[in-house]
């Protein structure tokens, strides 16, 4: 038996967990890089310049002696004599840590509304709809559009319900127009 000429593997996406789980990983990891990095802000902005631990073990005992309390940790004397005061270096780490406390939110709040559970898929925005209706095509068509909300009035008189007879005659006005294709095909 022969393959099929075009079938391939489906793409399989990753599972529910990996992604949280990397995103987790970047975040305590900009965290941590946040420590050192406020100290060097600090030290630029208080001292004499940017100071930052040389190789990977001075940065790790940086991390941790900054966790710790030790304002000079990881760095050589050179550079922690320009260190300025405590509460400076953590000032400038706790700018950092909320800097990036509220780009996770940013972050988090545009991928709910986007890809996450909050996204309405398949659905326009207001913005979307009125760029391809124009605001006098949405309000001439508000009756077709939202007919729980809206309903026909005649000069004075009350407003009354939309008969189902009244509904399909408005849809099938509007789709002579050729503007209910436009708006399928996704044309202006």
């Amino acid at each position: 038996m022969s393959a099929r000429v075009g079938a391939g593997r489906a793409d399989v996406p990753p599972t529910t967990w990996e992604i949280p789980v990397a995103a987790a990983c970047v975040w305590l990891l900009s965290a941590a890089l946040l420590l050192p990095a406020g100290r060097g802000a600090a030290a630029w902005t208080f001292s004499e310049g940017w100071v930052w631990p040389r190789g990977t073990d001075a940065l790790l005992a940086s991390i941790g002696g900054l966790i710790t309390g030790h304002v000079a940790a990881g760095l050589e004397s050179a550079q922690a004599a320009t260190v300025p005061a405590a509460w400076q270096v953590y000032a400038a780490i706790g700018v950092g840590e909320l800097l990036l406390i509220g780009a996770s939110i940013v972050a988090v709040r545009l991928w709910w509304n986007t890809v996450g559970p909050g996204s309405v898929r398949g659905m326009a925005t207001r913005a979307e709809a009125e760029a391809v209706l124009g605001v006098g095509q949405l309000r001439a068509a508000r009756v077709l559009l939202r007919p729980d909300l809206y309903r026909i009035t005649r000069g004075n008189a009350e407003s009354e319900p939309v008969g189902d007879d009244r509904l399909r005659r408005l849809s099938s006005r509007y789709a002579e127009s050729g503007r209910l294709d436009q708006v399928r095909d996704g044309s202006s």
